[in-house]
């Protein structure tokens, strides 16, 4: 197993200093959106509908880490492969991302989210695979791969943890497709599944996914009932999320 908990190390030097990222991956950080990153709609009180958000949140007590485990699935492309185009998404888990949940929606422009886990990145410029990130939000990601030498790569088993003071924590898969950017591809990881999600309170207590867990689901186009993906909540400490395809999406 490959552990991320590096993350929790190099979240304070975050908002302290620019690091450079790799030109072939600076893409990512323009899609980072406030309008399309951190703004949902409430569908009932277990589910969420969100831009390009995909997974799940817990909001209640004040937490002080979260942890997540994935088994890095393979993707493909489905609607046949296009070496022009830019393929990407992301997996993390967080806290403090959502400004309609989060006890402070102000500080989501100023350093209030923490995330770490890792891309999917296929593009042009020659970055092809997967690479594990850290980010504190609004500042862009950070790449394991270039800073610590921390390779990820399909099928590999990936324990993923952020420290931060909030009420409410995220474990999310991350398209960059939105109305805005319709180049960014989302490609295909068939089915992906969140284990050993520990959501741990301030007061050391571990919170119930099937009490208090609320699903995350992408479209893009809110209201047009077109969705990325099919996520659940599958037992106390797991989510699953199913990739359900993009051809179509941003029609009416």
């Amino acid at each position: 197993m490959k552990f991320l908990s590096k993350v929790l190390l190099f979240c304070a030097l975050a908002n302290s200093a620019t690091l450079a990222i790799p030109k072939s991956k600076q893409f990512t950080s323009s899609n980072f959106l406030l309008e399309s990153r951190a703004q949902h709609q409430t569908r009932d009180v277990k589910n969420l509908t969100s831009y390009i958000w995909n997974g799940g949140e817990v909001a209640g007590p004040r937490f002080a880490s979260v942890t997540a485990e994935v088994i890095i699935p393979n993707i493909t492309f489905p609607y046949g492969y296009n070496a022009s185009a830019r393929y990407g998404a992301s997996v993390w888990v967080g806290i403090g991302g959502d400004q309609n949940t989060c006890d402070d929606p102000a500080r989501i422009n100023n350093g209030g989210l923490i995330q770490g886990g890792y891309y999917y990145l296929y593009d042009p410029e020659g970055d092809f695979g997967v690479f594990a990130f850290y980010e504190w939000f609004p500042d862009g990601p950070v790449f394991l791969d270039d800073t610590e030498g921390i390779e990820t790569s399909i099928g590999d088993h990936v324990r993923m943890t952020v420290t931060q003071k909030d009420n409410v924590t995220e474990w999310i898969v991350e398209s960059f497709m939105t109305t805005k950017d319709h180049e960014t591809l989302f490609p295909d990881f068939g089915e992906l599944h969140f284990t050993e999600i520990k959501a741990i309170s301030a007061a050391n207590e571990e919170v119930s996914l099937q009490e208090h867990g609320i699903i995350v689901e992408a479209e893009p186009v809110l209201g047009n009932g077109k969705y990325l993906t099919d996520c659940e909540i599958t037992g106390s400490d797991a989510t699953k999320c199913k990739w359900l395809g993009y051809k179509g999406i941003f029609e009416s």
